[in-house]
């Protein structure tokens, strides 16, 4: 059982993530003018990330040049440590390390089921449905609505 409890002043959790956010999209930004920009009747492939980034970047600096500002303002703590927020950590940790080992259906399927089985306090039953109809949601949209492949896993010989 999880019992650690950090407590942090809002303003000092935002100055640690919001630099972070902005450098993160700095390199978005660097990565993303080397794509095609295409012409104005057919955009390329740099040109929906672009649109992303710099209201992204615009609204990052805002808040990091904000709270830089307004020192006075910091009158809200926040208590870290819930176990909710580390299962949800741990399950996408998860995610990134099995994914391709084990397929999206397979890693996905457990993930949900163990997410709604946590979260939503539901059934072993309902919990199962859920995941199940998510899953075959995703792989529906993302494999033959999308184009997208997925991987399979050790599904791949099915």
């Amino acid at each position: 059982m999880i019992h650690m409890k950090l407590t942090l002043r809002a303003r000092h959790l935002e100055l640690s993530f919001w630099p972070l956010i902005v450098v993160g999209l700095a390199h978005l930004f660097y990565e993303t003018i080397h794509m095609p920009m295409g012409k104005i009747n057919l955009p390329g492939a740099g040109v929906f990330p672009l649109a992303l980034i710099i209201p992204m970047a615009l609204m990052a600096i805002y808040r990091v040049t904000w709270l830089l500002t307004h020192k006075d303002e910091d009158t809200e703590s926040i208590v870290l440590g819930d176990k909710n927020i580390f299962l949800a950590l741990a399950g996408l940790v998860g995610i990134a390390l099995l994914l391709d080992l084990l397929g999206f259906v397979i890693t996905m399927g457990v993930f949900l089921f163990v997410t709604f089985k946590v979260f939503t306090e539901s059934s072993w039953l309902k919990s199962a449905l859920r995941a199940a109809l998510t899953v075959i949601g995703l792989y529906v949209f993302f494999e033959y609505l999308i184009g997208v492949t997925l991987p399979m896993g050790p599904l791949i010989a099915l």
